[in-house]
């Protein structure tokens, strides 16, 4: 896989970004749908109920996506103008990985996030009586 998204980068460039985001909707747009076939399989519902089922959980995941691509368009835009231009150079690509890289935990989130579990697992062990 990671052969494939590298010769996908070579060939779209710039592109490669905004068209992943289209893969990403997609892909949850198909998963989304297909549990909801499932779902269906298992729950006694009329045609009408599935159809509410499914339009509630597409507007859901849209919601959710759209969300994630503004919020990672603006904080990786560094990232790809870099990858836009025409004078990229080899000393300008950690800067730029650097400030598009920020998109995971732009504000240090998900290290507190992961403190914080991990006092909720030590807080239960102690409880427990197995530290």
């Amino acid at each position: 896989m990671p052969f494939s998204l590298g010769w996908l980068y070579r060939k779209l460039g710039r592109r490669y970004f905004p068209l992943f985001l289209v893969f990403e909707y997609v892909s949850g747009t198909v998963i989304t749908l297909a549990t909801v076939g499932l779902f269906s399989l298992y729950e006694d519902m009329s045609e009408r109920e599935l159809w509410r089922v499914a339009l509630l959980s597409l507007a859901c995941v849209t919601a959710a996506m759209t969300y994630y691509a503004a919020r990672v368009w603006r904080l990786a835009r560094p990232l790809i103008e870099w990858a836009g231009g025409s004078q990229r150079s080899p000393e300008e690509a950690p800067g730029a990985w650097r400030r598009g890289g920020r998109a995971a935990a732009p504000d240090g989130r998900h290290q507190r996030l992961v403190a914080l579990r991990n006092r909720q697992r030590a807080d239960r062990r102690v409880l427990h009586g197995r530290l």
